[in-house]
């Protein structure tokens, strides 16, 4: 039997790789019933006191219940009306500063539900705090509240453009403010969260569209190049030839129905510092700016870490140290049959005596030995 409608989430229990188990009530029901929802469904676990519009199939659970498997969950977003109280009660963003249930009564019979959630909407802890709660709290409970709403604007946008719900919580970690206004006005800025799935693409142009952002926009000829970049990512290469790049480019170019060539989208890029070029043994390459910022300041922390010179230890030298690997090589074999070679202990030595090494060969050259 097919399950749809709005539930109240009355308690959470995550699973060991993923996914949870939720106790809720449905919208219209007074017993709260289980809910499975896999690793796959792609949701944030849902918390204590949110409503989440779910889809799902009804099969038997216990005598006394029947559970929900969970196929889809939209956060329904923040309450409006007398569900306030319970919710800034029990739900995990409002506990753990001295805010509890009791105070959530008062504050609601203080101000007023419809004020409150205005006050809340707007930010204005300032006004809140009058409602004899002190400042910091005030201003926490404000800050919550608008993650929350920020969420739940974002939850809504991806669905309502059939977007990758899953997206949400790394859109969430890299922006907190105007997140959904942020992502109208340029819709491409998802390239860089989601797959290398041409559908994706496809959705996201879609989604520009809607915004009326033309396919020759600056934007999208960006969102192109970033896109075949990331693809090349996906498998394995953080930097790629410039003619395997403009190929894939112009394979995304048709698929958005843009008429602009992959060097004009190429040179977009460069403009907007997107993407970087290496020239090396007369070879063309480019690179998305971020990775090329990333490799150049892990090649920079080597170098440094690499200059940095191992004090001698004030019980064994360097030089010393050659005589006591052959000693801990002797005292193995007699042990255990067998002892390390000259170039296993020149490995062991080079490990000692620098802070950054690199032991190479192929399977069965004694590397874990």
């Amino acid at each position: 039997m097919n399950f749809s409608a709005v539930v109240e989430v009355t308690s959470v229990f995550p699973g060991t790789l993923g996914g949870c188990i939720f106790w809720g009530i449905a919208d219209g029901k007074k017993r709260s019933s289980p809910f499975k929802v896999g690793y796959k469904v792609g949701i944030r676990n849902p918390s204590v006191g949110e409503l989440w519009e779910v889809q799902g199939q009804v099969r038997p659970y216990d005598q006394y219940n029947k559970q929900v498997v969970v196929h889809s969950a939209k956060f329904q977003g923040l309450p409006t009306d007398n569900h306030i109280v319970r919710f800034l009660g029990v739900h995990p963003k409002f506990r753990g500063f001295g805010f509890g249930k009791k105070a959530a009564i008062k504050l609601v019979e203080d101000i007023g539900v419809d004020e409150l959630v205005k006050l809340l909407n707007n930010g204005d802890w300032k006004a809140i705090s009058d409602a004899r709660i002190n400042e910091s709290k005030a201003q926490r409970i404000c800050e919550e509240w608008h993650d929350l709403k920020e969420e739940a604007e974002l939850a809504t946008f991806l669905s309502e453009n059939k977007l990758d719900p899953d997206l949400s919580r790394h859109i969430i970690k890299l922006c907190k403010f105007d997140t959904v206004a942020r992502l109208k006005r340029n819709p491409y800025a998802l390239v860089a969260l989601s797959s290398s799935n041409p559908k994706t693409l496809r959705t996201i142009a879609t989604v520009a569209k809607a915004q009326k952002i033309k396919s020759d926009d600056d934007r999208a000829l960006i969102g192109c190049v970033e896109f075949a970049l990331y693809k090349e990512l996906h498998s394995g290469h953080t930097i790629t030839e410039l003619y395997v790049v403009t190929e894939s480019i112009q394979t995304c170019l048709d698929m958005i129905g843009s008429k602009t060539t992959p060097e004009i989208a190429i040179k977009v890029a460069l403009a907007a510092k997107v993407i970087c070029i290496l020239e090396e043994n007369e070879t063309i390459y480019l690179q998305p700016i971020s990775l090329a910022y990333i490799e150049q300041s892990v090649e920079d922390a080597l170098i440094s870490l690499h200059k940095t010179p191992i004090e001698d230890d004030w019980l064994l030298t360097h030089r010393q140290l050659p005589a006591r690997i052959e000693q801990y090589s002797i005292e193995h074999e007699r042990r255990y049959g067998w002892g390390l070679v000259a170039k296993q202990c020149e490995a062991v030595e080079m490990a000692l005596t620098n802070r950054v090494s690199l032991l190479s060969g192929y399977g069965g050259t004694g590397k874990t030995a």
